[in-house]
């Protein structure tokens, strides 16, 4: 039987380990595991990857890339600033709510000391920023990019920080309103305190 292609096998690996997360949660990726779900020797993943961290970068590229489509569908370029901005939270959220256990490897996953992540993923990461900057965009266009990146950061997170309560079940501690209605407040006050500021 001829041997797969490397790229093949490295696809293969790739769709393994996000089945893997996606069923089991970050944690239980092994290359033991890996190996197991997809049907090849332990070592032969080593061959493929360096280590597994390597792999989890590529899984979570690929939950960025899908992400990020998420987003660019999501936003009405038409409508205001605001409403365009709460139309990414409310697909932020559906996309968390749905994709829990990848999410989380996307959000704690962290490689060894001295080691950096590649460029290409640093761009699909910039991606997450670019709807948002985009939709707040006509509030900044008498102050310089800096701020406009900034403020697109300060929702982003504020949005990661409502969906990192959610999902660790605390979110009923801070509030007894869900997360849309939350997502909608903040969105609405911190565009208000931008158009207020000009």
């Amino acid at each position: 039987m001829p041997r797969k292609p490397r790229e093949g096998l490295q696809d293969d690996l790739i769709a393994a380990g996000e089945r893997i997360v996606r069923d089991h949660g970050f944690p239980a990726l092994t290359a033991r595991m890996l190996a197991a779900e997809a049907k090849c020797a332990v070592g032969t993943t080593y061959n493929v990857f360096g280590d597994l961290h390597d792999l989890v970068v590529e899984i979570n590229g690929r939950t960025l890339s899908r992400l990020v489509t998420v987003l660019v569908a999501a936003r009405n370029h038409e409508a205001a600033p605001e409403d365009q901005v709460i139309s990414l939270a409310f697909a932020y959220i559906d996309f968390i709510l749905k994709e829990q256990q990848l999410w989380t490897a996307l959000m704690q996953h962290h490689l060894p000391e001295g080691r950096n992540l590649p460029d290409w993923y640093l761009v699909k990461l910039g991606g997450l920023f670019t709807e948002v900057e985009a939709a707040i965009g006509p509030l900044f266009k008498d102050r310089s990019s800096e701020e406009l990146k900034r403020a697109a950061r300060i929702l982003w997170s504020n949005m990661h920080g409502l969906c990192s309560l959610v999902l660790s079940d605390k979110l009923d501690l801070v509030s007894g309103d869900n997360i849309e209605t939350l997502a909608e407040d903040m969105v609405y006050t911190y565009i208000a305190g931008i158009k207020a500021t000009r």
